[in-house]
């Protein structure tokens, strides 16, 4: 019996690619960002009139003939890095009025991630060569650094808390990264050699690699009454709060904005409640909540919608009630979508 010629080929969804990201990278960042660069995808294909699906299917067609078109694939994508150029304010866009032009990295970083989802989730492969030849990124300009004065130094470390000073004093002489010096432990410091040398293990660096490194007799001598205070394993050279609340807040909200279910979004409150929020972050946290039954309902039924967003319950942008208004009309065809909304925007006496 003849085997059939035409495979199926195991599909690959957008979310498993996103999955598979994380999983590689272990980045929120990461998976947030390759997220971006599909829906700025989406936003090409609508500004050409086509949908990412239809466009796909046609990038297969050209790759499967006897003798793959992948010039039309490139020169496409090639049209999606001029669109990404250039501002569209027929665009809009919530937090930034309308979608402005990216800068050349992101354009680049938004690329890399489509040629990774082509090639993973359709099996659209694109080679180096077909990149160089067909496609034309836009040219970075990079002006030369330079380093700081030996007065402005003098002036930042005159200026800051002794646990600041010493982390600075670390990151100069060891190279570390921030969050790499932040998660030391007593235990990776090397005291009894000269110069002092800490091992820096895989699970706290960037790229999962562990590595040794020294710091100077200067950032040592700064360091060690930090070392000689701290009664437990935990060095923490200096706390970095708002940096990492910031991080941990916006992780938060982004869940919040995915939640599908009442017992995800109830267990999202307290821990949004220790919080102090910007004004940008509670906007987005009450559009969050007003914009998603689960939420609203689960929220209103616990008790801890006024708690969390009441101060900022007055100032939700009139065009958000416009827009709710127009659904009070029980004979309107989304009415039925939009009631668990109303229900909650009466509760919050939104429309008075």
């Amino acid at each position: 019996m003849k085997r059939n010629s035409m495979q199926v080929q195991e599909g690959f969804s957008d979310e498993e690619w996103l999955d598979r990201l994380y999983r590689k990278s272990e980045s929120e960042n990461t998976r947030m960002l390759a997220g971006v660069s599909l829906t700025a995808f989406e936003r090409f294909c609508k500004d050409q009139g086509t949908t990412k699906e239809e466009l796909i299917n046609r990038f297969q067609e050209w790759m499967n003939q006897p003798k793959p078109d992948v010039r039309s694939v490139c020169m496409v994508l090639d049209k999606f890095i001029n669109f990404l150029t250039k501002d569209h304010p027929e665009i809009k866009i919530k937090e930034t009025g309308f979608y402005k032009a990216k800068s050349p990295s992101t354009i680049k970083n938004y690329f890399i991630f489509m040629k990774s989802y082509l090639r993973i989730c359709h099996g659209i492969r694109i080679t180096t060569d077909d990149i160089h030849d067909y496609i034309q990124f836009p040219k970075a300009r990079k002006e030369p650094r330079k380093p700081l004065t030996l007065k402005t130094l003098k002036l930042l470390f005159g200026k800051c808390s002794p646990e600041r000073r010493a982390l600075y004093y670390v990151l100069i002489s060891s190279g570390m990264r921030v969050s790499e010096a932040l998660s030391l432990k007593k235990s990776n410091f090397h005291l009894n050699e000269n110069p002092v040398r800490i091992t820096i293990l895989a699970d706290d660096t960037k790229t999962k690699e562990g590595r040794e490194t020294y710091i100077s007799s200067e950032a040592f001598e700064r360091l060690k009454p930090i070392l000689d205070s701290k009664i437990d394993e935990i060095v923490r050279i200096c706390k970095l709060d708002n940096a990492s609340k910031t991080s941990e807040l916006d992780k938060l909200l982004s869940q919040l904005e995915k939640s599908s279910s009442y017992t995800e979004s109830a267990t999202l409150a307290p821990k949004l409640k220790k919080y102090g929020f910007t004004e940008s972050q509670l906007r987005r946290l009450a559009y969050s909540v007003l914009s998603n039954p689960q939420v609203a309902y689960s929220w209103v039924a616990d008790g801890v919608i006024n708690e969390i967003i009441g101060e900022y319950l007055d100032k939700v942008d009139h065009a958000f009630r416009m827009e709710l208004e127009k659904f009070h009309d029980p004979s309107h065809p989304s009415y039925s979508y939009y009631e668990p909304w109303l229900i909650f925007h009466s509760k919050l006496h939104l429309s008075e």
